[in-house]
């Protein structure tokens, strides 16, 4: 994704906190109460929340410790509150070096980038206030529209293995911006309502995470179950990785995110293929598909040797790892790339989105994109976009 113009982001959280501010100073005190659109929230809690995640911006752009406020911290005047905090939030976007980059559950990105992913935050927490509280969700037309090009660019419309959204609900074109990115960011079809008869919302149909981890386990299951004695110790197109090297990796990936539903976990060390690398790999899979589809599991935060992650996130990173390395295994193995064109599309998809904001130079874990070849494979273009080179 081209990185936008800092002043363009920094003058865009302005406006979108201004916007959303306007809606707030217009609720009134009776209306706190009323039920938002958002997972059992009242308007107060919405507004809590962002005040919230302004203190939990600040954190982030300076000592980087502070754990997110809990509690209702909005005080008597919830308008004023939010505004302090969007003050606040401004200056410590501002006074961060571009050049240091903010770690955050969405990837490193620089303070101006930062400031593009909240002002998309506040917009879709700013619509459901507005909703909540009986004004007209057609908010700052210019901006919103902005924002959902932006948006579109760095969370996949497809399935949200990777995103902690709910699905894309398909609104009418005519609704305003901030419906549509409302409806982009998995708003459910009856909080569109206000759209009037023969508008009515729908579910965009997408395959669930368990069906795409099983797609994944199948296939490339299948491409480790056609590797050969002597193939073992080949080099895969992973630097310096053999073939078992990356079957082990891909075993230990999902063990780590399999654990970390019961608690936080540790990279497990040694060869973990064994005798049967196929009949480890496919149980690891099936590991992580249980755990990610028992009651809740997907509403947790996973820590993990490499950062703290909302589990649709985590889970959606196991998919994309096991496609991607499906094709290394069957690259150094000499077997076809040509495989699982539909899984392969969607990885690729939930990539883009998931990758817009990492600067990979400064990256170890992906290499540079690289050109896809004329005329291969969805999963050569995959594995081109993660770095592989193709001759």
């Amino acid at each position: 994704m081209e990185r936008q113009d800092p002043a363009a982001m920094f003058a865009l959280f302005d406006a979108t906190s201004g916007a959303i501010q306007a809606i707030a100073d217009a609720v009134p005190a009776e209306a706190w109460g009323n039920a938002a659109p958002c997972d059992d929230w009242t308007a107060r809690d919405v507004i809590n929340h962002l005040i919230q995640s302004n203190a939990w911006t600040i954190s982030l752009l300076t000592d980087g410790t502070t754990p997110r406020p809990k509690g209702d911290i909005t005080g008597e005047d919830p308008a004023a509150a939010l505004r302090a905090s969007f003050t606040e939030a401004r200056a410590a976007l501002r006074g961060r070096d571009e050049s240091r980059t903010v770690t955050s559950p969405f990837g490193e990105m620089p303070p101006s980038g930062f400031a593009g992913f909240l002002s998309t935050h506040i917009m879709n927490h700013g619509w459901e206030l507005a909703k909540a509280t009986g004004q007209s969700t057609d908010i700052a037309p210019e901006i919103a529209e902005t924002l959902l090009v932006m948006t579109k660019a760095s969370v996949p419309g497809g399935p949200r293995v990777g995103a902690p959204f709910d699905p894309e609900t398909i609104v009418p074109e005519s609704a305003s911006a901030a419906d549509r990115l409302a409806a982009y960011l998995g708003h459910k079809p009856e909080h569109f309502d206000h759209l009037g008869p023969g508008a009515a919302a729908t579910t965009a149909e997408v395959p669930d995470i368990a069906t795409l981890l099983a797609g994944a386990r199948d296939e490339v299951g299948s491409i480790i179950g056609r590797v050969t004695a002597d193939q073992w110790s080949l080099m895969s197109p992973c630097t310096e990785w053999t073939v078992r090297d990356v079957v082990n990796h891909l075993i230990g990936g999902n063990e780590v995110v399999a654990q970390a539903f019961s608690g936080p976990t540790t990279w497990v060390e040694g060869d973990l293929a064994g005798d049967d690398p196929l009949g480890t790999f496919t149980a690891s899979c099936d590991r992580v598909i249980a755990a990610a589809t028992a009651p809740q599991a997907m509403e947790q935060v996973l820590h993990l040797p490499y950062g703290d992650f909302p589990a649709p996130m985590a889970v959606g990173f196991r998919f994309i790892d096991i496609m991607n390395h499906g094709w290394d295994i069957a690259r150094a193995t000499g077997q076809s790339t040509a495989f699982a064109p539909e899984l392969n599309r969607i990885a690729l998809e939930q990539s883009r989105g998931m990758m817009a904001h990492i600067d990979r130079s400064a990256n170890p874990v992906f290499g540079q994109e690289q050109p896809a070849p004329e005329g291969g494979s969805v999963a050569d273009a995959f594995a081109a976009f993660m770095g592989r080179v193709i001759a």
